[in-house]
């Protein structure tokens, strides 16, 4: 150990020359910086907001990009999220969330901006009891056959008249535009009144502390290293503990199903929840294929790439039936956006249910309905537009679902003659990639570690000795601003 401590003597008295001369001469500057952070975000009802946060005409130092507020002249705060505004109603610092609405829509009714509505996935992950609802532009009046349409009089959008309003995600159905906006508390029918109360109500968001954490804490420990003026260090031994049972048991790859040599973040069957993600549990580990659900939507996966962080999976209830039971009809899936991603190769594809049989359209397959009563059904192609007399075909519709398929397939089925039957399409699935911690868990990997989950279910790096918040033989800085306490600096050798 002493002759490694000599080895390093060089280097610390380098280090202490520069550091004493820095601090002594040159006092101010640390003031100048805190003076320009110390005061926390206030305008309006929104008071008290520190970091992550910081106000527009703030330092870029003071806050975390992607968390400037505005005030603007009538005391209203909004945010700037994917090039669309929203309007910050509420802020928890303690819980990380906060509750937001789309600024075209507080004073509009309906979107002016005519684009979905998206988060910034590395910061921010939708909180529950959110709900999408769809308004539809330029449509053919009048539409009747969506259960719970309702047409938007007092929406006013230059260049578009028919506009409706729809619950959940929809897609085509011979508009010319559709726009998703999110909303909480929606209850009841979704007409004009209930809708003005979901939008003022806004919809609630959670930032994600630990990502914003790991880089402020890298930006910080390097600002307060080279301005405190006392290094204390101190030579320990690097401690190899007993073991830890979580490493051990977390160390090799699992097989679920028909899909072998799987890791973090999926867990399931024999293997714990402590090796895995929350969001990543695999069911049916000993039928013919693994099932994972999705924001309360189970799926059957078909494939799972490791190195490119992609699965290939399928609407478990529609799984070599697209005539499923009526539980399963009316459900549109919504992912979690926080965690999964749609591949560039999926589309969306509306079937419809309980049609009229129109001669001359070709987009539709039989149903058996209580194992007697046969009816024709109807599909179209959302991305591609309405297919011919498609709206004259499911003007009797009793119901619609909006699945996603690859985009192949889907062409496939739409060609003339099809060269797909509509199970095969199901049966194919599509591509989603995924996110659990990646940076994080990057860097655990790094120090030595296995990525799993703590007894909270928050990320923890396990490692031979222990768990570890981030990676082996670290800890988790604070996330306040920097004391002008001394540092002591401890040295694994």
């Amino acid at each position: 150990m002493n002759s490694q401590f000599l080895s390093l003597l060089p280097i610390l008295t380098l280090f202490l020359f520069l550091q004493f001369p820095l601090s002594l001469t040159n006092p101010d500057p640390d003031e100048a910086f805190y003076s320009s952070c110390n005061t926390a975000y206030s305008c309006g009802s929104i008071a008290g907001v520190g970091y992550p946060f910081r106000g527009y005409q703030e330092p870029e130092f003071c806050g975390y990009p992607g968390f400037v507020l505005n005030c603007g002249s009538n005391n209203i705060t909004t945010l700037d999220i994917n090039n669309i505004t929203f309007r910050v109603l509420e802020i928890n610092p303690s819980a990380q969330t906060m509750n937001i609405a789309r600024e075209d829509v507080m004073e509009a009714t309906c979107p002016q901006r005519l684009v979905n509505t998206t988060l910034d996935n590395s910061l921010f992950e939708y909180s529950s009891g959110y709900m999408n609802v769809t308004f539809l532009y330029g449509c053919p009046a009048p539409i009747t056959f969506i259960p719970g349409i309702d047409s938007i009089s007092t929406c006013n959008v230059t260049g578009y008249t028919g506009i409706y309003l729809v619950p959940g995600t929809v897609g085509g159905v011979g508009c010319d535009v559709s726009v998703t906006v999110p909303v909480s508390n929606l209850v009841g029918s979704v007409n004009s009144t209930a809708l003005k109360g979901a939008i003022e109500g806004g919809f609630g968001v959670r930032w994600k502390m630990d990502t914003i954490a790991l880089e402020m804490n890298s930006h910080f420990f390097l600002f307060c290293y080279l301005s405190f003026p006392i290094l204390i260090l101190t030579i320990v031994p690097k401690s190899s503990g007993s073991g830890n049972k979580q490493y051990t048991s977390c160390s090799q790859p699992f097989e679920c199903s028909n899909i072998p040599n799987l890791g973090y973040p999926f867990w399931g069957g024999n293997r714990p929840a402590s090796c895995g993600h929350p969001n990543f549990k695999l069911d049916d580990c000993q039928s013919q294929a693994p099932q994972i659900t999705i924001n309360s939507i189970p799926y059957r996966v078909l494939s799972i790439d490791n190195s490119t962080r992609t699965l290939t999976v399928a609407r478990a209830g529609f799984w070599n039936n697209p005539c499923p039971s009526p539980t399963h009809l009316r459900v549109n899936a919504s992912l979690d956006t926080a965690h999964f991603a749609y591949s560039d190769d999926y589309q969306n594809m509306t079937i419809y249910y309980g049609c009229l049989v129109v001669p001359g359209v070709t987009n539709q397959f039989p149903c058996t309905t209580n194992g007697a009563t046969t009816a024709s059904y109807y599909f179209g192609i959302t991305s591609a537009g309405a297919v011919p007399d498609l709206v004259m075909a499911i003007s009797g519709c009793s119901g619609s679902v909006v699945l996603q398929v690859n985009q192949a397939a889907a062409q496939g089925l739409m060609s003339v003659p099809p060269s797909i039957t509509i199970t095969e399409v199901l049966d194919r699935g599509f591509g989603l990639r995924w996110d659990a911690n990646d940076t994080i868990c990057s860097e655990c990997v790094q120090s030595g570690g296995m990525c799993g989950s703590g007894s909270d279910y928050a990320f923890a790096c396990l490692c031979p000795d222990q768990a570890y918040p981030e990676a082996c033989n670290s800890t988790r800085g604070g996330s306040g601003m920097c004391s002008s306490n001394p540092v002591i600096l401890f040295l694994l050798v």
